[in-house]
């Protein structure tokens, strides 16, 4: 399990609505779960998430809470 906090890009192309015209840094939390296969020099993982926008803008935002997927990758470089 994993939480994080981060930031993106709002803009009037991500909303469902129309918003101001300005265009900011929103502030996000990340949220999911990964597994992870150690293989000894490299890694490999799935994770599954959500993001959530924080302001008033986040019910408008089109990723609100949509899930996405992800593939993971690591390399011992030790």
């Amino acid at each position: 399990m994993f939480t994080g906090l981060g930031s993106t890009a709002v803009s009037a192309d991500v909303l469902r609505q129309t918003g101001t015209g300005v265009e900011y840094e929103g502030f996000v939390v990340h949220a999911g779960a990964a597994t992870i296969y150690d293989a000894r020099i490299f890694n490999l993982g799935l994770a599954v998430g959500f993001d959530q926008l924080l302001g008033p803008d986040g019910s408008q935002w089109l990723y609100q809470r949509k899930p996405w997927f992800g593939v993971l990758f690591g390399l011992d470089l030790n």
